[in-house]
């Protein structure tokens, strides 16, 4: 038990591994809430922006990514440890939002979002 809840492996799910997810997660919003506030009308912050009316298409692409690589590939060992894990997901991070930001200006509304919408009218 004590093995387990000190890892900092993603399949075991750790006290130490949700501690430092959750802090990784809290850095990434006070960086990008200080940058967008700093710079309300920069490239940065219509990226972001675009990326966040995306949530939906960017987090079902997150799983189907994170299987493809971890469970249908076999590129990634699942318990490679904290650091892939960050690597992995900071990696993803920057092509979801730079695909998103291209996505937005010529496209507009994310493939999901749109679908999401029909079903509600």
């Amino acid at each position: 038990m004590r093995i387990v809840l000190t890892s900092t492996r993603p399949t075991d799910r750790g006290l130490l591994y949700t501690a430092g997810t959750l802090g990784t997660a809290l850095a990434a919003f006070c960086l990008i809430s200080w940058i967008t506030e700093r710079h309300p009308h920069s490239p940065v912050t219509r990226a972001l922006q675009l990326a966040g009316q995306m949530t939906l298409t960017i987090y079902v692409a997150h799983v189907l990514v994170f299987n493809a690589f971890v469970n249908w590939w076999g590129w990634i060992e699942p318990n490679s440890g904290l650091g892939t894990a960050l690597l992995f997901a900071a990696t993803f991070w920057v092509i979801a939002v730079a695909t998103a930001s291209l996505w937005g200006r010529f496209v507009g509304m994310g493939p999901l979002e749109r679908v999401y919408r029909r079903f509600g009218g």
